[in-house]
């Protein structure tokens, strides 16, 4: 699982959070079970954007283990059954019932052009 780091304002506004609705509680404006239930939640925001912080343990990835098809080049082939059997079989293409696209051919007729000036023979 991979750690994002949550945006700036996530952790200002549970630091504010917590600070306001411990003075509110304080002063006697928010009951007290309320307030502790905010709180709480506030912390918890707050340790959510501490632990998204900081950076994820490093883990060694496992090696691969190479056969001896895998080091010449050869490809490798399963012997499981599961392998065996999921393996595709060619097998002859059937027509498909729509006709293939046509490449656009360069249009062969001439532009069209102003047509010239009539003159009258008198």
């Amino acid at each position: 699982m991979e750690r994002v780091p949550l945006p700036r304002m996530f952790m200002l506004t549970s630091m504010i959070g917590f600070l306001v609705v411990t003075v509110y509680t304080a002063s006697g404006k928010i009951d007290l079970k309320w307030g502790f239930a905010f709180d709480f939640a506030f912390a918890l925001m707050f340790i959510a954007s501490m632990i998204s912080i900081t950076p994820p343990s490093v883990e060694k990835p496992e090696r691969p283990i190479l056969s001896r098809a895998a080091l010449s080049g050869a490809p490798a082939q399963s012997t499981s059954v599961m392998g065996l059997i999921s393996r595709k079989v060619p097998s002859g293409k059937k027509p498909s019932k729509k006709p293939a696209k046509r490449a656009a051919k360069p249009s062969s007729r001439k532009k069209a052009t102003k047509p010239a000036a009539r003159r009258r023979k008198r």
